[in-house]
């Protein structure tokens, strides 16, 4: 009886840890983004457009242009300069986008530079400053405001 009990249980836990890894696994396409390409442009900030995603609106030689943004707190620094020239890094990527169900090639932006500043140097700062605070409150209404609809 007893050896009944632990064959079962033995049972259970080879089919927790079965599931639990197969749970884990990501499938195929949710691996982690594929950088295919980079390239820097120059261009005139507009504004921002939404979908699923927040994008940038940016003009390019009397062209709109609408990419993802790359980082979180990019957009503050954006609508920090309303019609600025930028010198952008696109990225063209591989990435997992759950809302298309798969996989799907997409241009974002994964650096961004005002003037003599960048935002990877203003946002340090600025979560130097923060100390964990929301900045959602100071900035979203920036970004609210160069929102089309």
């Amino acid at each position: 009886m007893a050896r009944m009990k632990f064959k079962a249980l033995l049972v259970t836990l080879f089919l927790g840890v079965t599931l639990c890894t197969a749970f884990a696994q990501k499938p195929a396409d949710q691996k982690p983004d594929v950088v295919k390409a980079t390239r820097v442009i120059k261009a005139k900030f507009i504004g921002f457009e939404v979908g699923d995603y927040e994008h940038a609106i940016v003009k390019v030689k009397g062209k709109e242009e609408s990419y993802y943004i790359g980082d979180y707190g990019m957009d503050f620094f954006l609508a920090l300069h309303p019609n600025a020239m930028c010198r952008l890094t696109i990225q063209t990527v591989d990435s997992y986008i759950p809302e298309a169900n798969g996989r799907m090639v997409t241009e974002r932006i994964s650096a961004v530079r005002i003037g003599h500043t960048s935002f990877k140097s203003w946002w340090k700062v600025i979560l130097r400053k923060a100390h964990g605070a929301n900045l959602d409150p100071k900035y979203q209404p920036l970004v609210d405001k160069l929102t089309r609809h």
